[in-house]
């Protein structure tokens, strides 16, 4: 619009998708100045998992409020089943590679701390027998796009993400979610497991809980009005070679 190479004095609708995440990246007064270039008389939608109340800037007389989930908390998906692991974090990439030889997994979506631990976790998996690939702010869109290309049509079942996967990624089939870290922000847990579980299916959620993140779990657990099942971490392998899982050699 600066370089007026967009019009949008004639648009009809304006839709925000992921608005608490968007107006957090950029400030009120740059989205202030845009929509001012609208027409008035405009439908403006607004849409998140996870959208605050008190601090809305948006919030206006005029304004409707269509929520899926009750007003007074946020819920996580029922049709997701969420579980946790308790391991020493020198332990959960070992835990995770267990998981991934009994578990039915058919496509899977890790999410880890920063860009370095995904490039880090996906070649170490790589090195275990397991193909994946990491995705994170660093790669430019095609070769973000190529990434996901390769996943959507099953050329590839693992994908390491930082959180600039949880919003905005339209997946099918993503039968497990792994959390190898907590995020910070409880309501970013939010948006990470609602990757699978959607339209219907079911999916599983699984946490890597370090003993120092206990507390963290709890505050998630607090926001989304639900309990994650604590199950044992399965034995580790007691052999330094890991081959692939079924699922893989299937």
């Amino acid at each position: 619009m600066e370089r007026n190479s967009l019009n949008i004095k004639h648009i009809r609708t304006l839709v925000l998708d992921e608005a608490d995440e968007m107006l957090n990246m950029v400030s009120w007064r740059m989205w202030k100045r845009s929509w001012r270039k609208t027409p008035p008389e405009r439908q403006t939608a607004l849409f998140s998992a996870t959208l605050p109340r008190a601090s809305a800037p948006w919030r206006t007389a005029s304004c409707a409020t269509l929520s899926l989930s009750p007003l007074n908390g946020i819920r996580s998906p029922r049709s997701t089943e969420q579980r946790y692991y308790l391991v020493h974090e020198s332990d959960k990439t070992n835990a995770l590679t267990r998981l991934f030889e009994i578990e039915p997994i058919k496509s899977a979506l890790i999410f880890a701390r920063t860009r370095a631990e995904t490039s880090s976790l996906a070649n170490e998996l790589v090195v275990r027998g397991i193909p994946a690939e990491a995705i994170h702010g660093d790669l430019d869109q095609r070769a973000r796009e190529a990434v996901l290309s390769r996943f959507r049509s099953n050329q590839l079942k693992v994908l390491v993400a930082t959180d600039v996967a949880a919003r905005g990624l339209d997946i099918e089939d993503i039968s497990h979610v792994f959390n190898y870290h907590l995020p910070d922000d409880a309501e970013v847990y939010v948006h990470r497991i609602g990757r699978t579980g959607r339209a219907g299916k079911t999916g599983v959620a699984i946490t890597l809980i370090s003993p120092r993140e206990k507390r963290r779990l709890r505050e998630v657990e607090a926001l989304t009005n639900s309990r994650s099942g604590r199950w044992n971490c399965p034995p580790q392998p007691r052999s330094i070679v890991i081959a692939k899982p079924r699922w893989w050699r299937r």
